[in-house]
């Protein structure tokens, strides 16, 4: 059956923008109708709703929660006017549920919600999260845009990116915050401090509190109260335990997992458990900086290996060696382009997703080219044996390295394996179908 599906896209944000309109794409081309409503700083619910309204909507489509957003006066206020149309609701997760701003995390403690909301996650771990909440949820892999098929690359650009090995990522606060970062083994240490003072910092909020009080006990609502002091306290006992988290090896899931369940453990002896509890809350900003302190110790390995990062200046603190000799942000097509001039795509995925594959291999792969991927199960789940190559340690992808760049016919047979298997079974048009008949089952939809 074919529906008319609404998108919200934040006009003002390059990757949601990127994202909606490869969705809408997808959903065009399994047979629906589309329209994408870009949604501005100061826009009213109101008039956006009324655009859905005039389209005769059946599905409103959103990534994450980013338009419902309860610290903007806008966002509240449209999800109560599309609770009450009862025009089911879309999210689809590409994040781990609870990242983002403290007040984004916050609307998981006590949402309200539009009535007919489904909810797509792209890690089957992060689906407890919405069935403790009595929500309906499915797990579907991210995919590939079809249209990459005929890509073109840009012989300009190719010329100006060609390298071995590349990768592109940020290091989010690191250059606001002025750390030099010419000595590696300050990595994990201005990590810790930094996450230490911020834990403290969100303790000091009172919306954050507000939640507290509705998702504890009046118990353990007063202990956080009384704990707080000795959390300022002891602010250095708090960044000693996350340094020695931050300084671990980690390689696989489980023993990721163990390690973070073992931090919990200790911050609970030092700190009470109630301040534990609070601290599971702030669970994702920890795994976002475990991952980007390991990110940066492997990159500065693969470096001499002729590695080369693009992404914000801080890069070429980091990267001193030349990797970062042709760092810069890259806009548009350029992110394409960049891996079609790459002989490696270097992969490493973040510590939220502890099954999924990383869109980056998607889109290597989609343009040809070989990615070195972290490994992570869904290899498994989604491709043949043979069809990826993936590494668990820096030594075992080091040495894929320097064999893949040795081996140009090999290397550029497994991209070629890849790249059809990907356009053969994993296209988001793939992935929109599964969406619409989850959609349909939980909402009883079908005619």
């Amino acid at each position: 059956m074919a529906y008319r599906v609404s998108f919200f896209k934040l006009a003002h944000e390059f990757w949601n923008s990127w994202w909606i309109d490869t969705l809408a794409y997808a959903f065009k081309s399994a047979g629906h109708e589309v329209d994408v409503v870009p949604i501005y700083a100061n826009d009213e619910a109101f008039s956006l709703f009324s655009r859905v309204k005039k389209f005769k909507a059946d599905i409103i489509v959103s990534q994450n929660a980013f338009i419902f957003d309860p610290a903007t006066k806008m966002g509240p206020e449209l999800e109560h006017i599309i609770s009450d149309s009862n025009i089911p609701v879309l999210y689809w997760y590409t994040d781990y549920p609870d990242s983002g701003s403290i007040e984004s995390q916050l609307r998981w403690r006590s949402p309200s919600l539009p009535k007919n909301s489904v909810f797509i996650v792209a890690d089957p771990t992060h689906e407890f999260f919405f069935k403790d909440r009595s929500l309906p949820v499915h797990y579907i892999h991210g995919g590939i845009d079809e249209r990459l098929k005929d890509f073109r690359a840009d012989p300009i650009l190719i010329q100006e990116l060609k390298c071995d090995i590349s990768f592109v990522g940020g290091i989010y606060w690191l250059e606001e915050a002025g750390f030099s970062l010419k000595n590696p083994d300050q990595v994990p240490a201005l990590f810790a401090f930094n996450g230490a003072k911020s834990f403290y910092k969100i303790l000091s909020k009172d919306i954050f509190l507000d939640a507290c009080k509705k998702m504890l006990s009046d118990d353990l609502f007063l202990e956080i109260e009384k704990n707080k002091s000795s959390i300022k306290e002891n602010i250095r006992k708090l960044q000693f335990l996350l340094e020695c988290f931050y300084r671990s090896n980690l390689t696989t899931a489980e023993d990721y997992c163990l390690a973070v369940k073992n931090l919990y453990g200790v911050i609970s002896e030092n700190f009470g458990s109630s301040l534990s509890k609070i601290l599971e809350l702030y669970a994702q900003r920890f795994a976002t900086d475990y991952s980007i302190v390991q990110m940066i110790k492997y990159l500065r390995e693969m470096e001499p290996l002729g590695l080369k990062v693009f992404g914000p200046q801080g890069w070429t603190q980091i990267l001193p060696n030349g990797g970062a000799s042709k760092c810069r942000m890259l806009h548009g097509s350029e992110t394409i382009n960049l891996y079609a001039a790459s002989k490696i795509v270097f992969s490493h995925q973040k510590w939220q997703f502890t099954y999924c594959l990383h869109e980056r291999e998607f889109l290597a792969g989609a343009v040809g080219t070989m990615p070195l991927v972290n490994y992570r199960e869904a290899a498994e789940e989604l491709f043949e044996p043979g069809d990826l190559v993936t590494w668990k340690t820096i030594e075992e992808a080091k040495d894929l390295a320097v064999y893949y760049l040795k081996n140009e016919i090999l290397r550029k047979q497994k991209a070629e394996r890849m790249r059809s298997r990907l356009f053969e079974r994993h296209t988001w048009t793939h992935r929109v179908k599964k969406a619409v008949s989850y959609i349909e089952s939980d909402l009883g939809m079908k005619q």
